[in-house]
């Protein structure tokens, strides 16, 4: 399945909205979209917000936005409102019909040893994956390999400061 690359997005879309819309799009068509989101610009929350407000192009299933930091996780979720929640360890909040989930790499890990083919899922993002670590490189890997073998239909986007990361 080939990799999408989305730098020039920015240049492209009116809205954040609009630019969500396309980002989870292009991640049905794709499996995979990697977006450069320059540090610092905020565009990132933006984007985050945006994420719940585009229902149909979110498809079936969940979407989970994996953060590097648990601080991280909880803010954007209840920066998002209501229709989001958040998974970090030893938290849960969010309601039964929860869709859009914020939660640690981590948290994705444990999640996938008792869920091995993330039933329920449709969409992962991973968020500032240019603070590379253990569980940010395992998330990943593991993604891509359930999306090669049993979930041909997961959709993986991969937003980062740098496009070296």
């Amino acid at each position: 399945m080939p990799v999408m690359r989305m730098d020039h997005i920015w240049e492209e879309v009116e809205s954040f909205k609009e630019a969500t819309s396309c980002m989870l799009k292009e991640a049905k068509t794709h499996g995979i979209v990697i977006i450069a989101i320059e540090f610092l610009t905020f565009k990132v929350l933006a984007v985050l917000d945006e994420i719940g407000s585009v229902g149909e192009e979110l498809g079936p299933g969940d979407v989970l936005v994996l953060e590097p930091r648990q601080l991280a996780a909880r803010m954007a979720a209840k920066r998002v409102g209501k229709e989001a929640g958040y998974r970090v360890r030893f938290d849960v909040f969010g309601a039964e019909n929860t869709r859009l989930w914020y939660q640690t790499e981590g948290i994705l890990v444990r999640q996938m040893a008792s869920n091995p083919t993330l039933k329920g899922v449709g969409t992962v993002v991973l968020d500032e994956f240019h603070e590379r670590h253990l569980d940010t490189d395992l998330a990943l890997a593991l993604l891509r390999r359930l999306q090669k073998t049993k979930r041909p239909d997961l959709r993986i986007v991969v937003m980062s400061a740098t496009l070296d990361a």
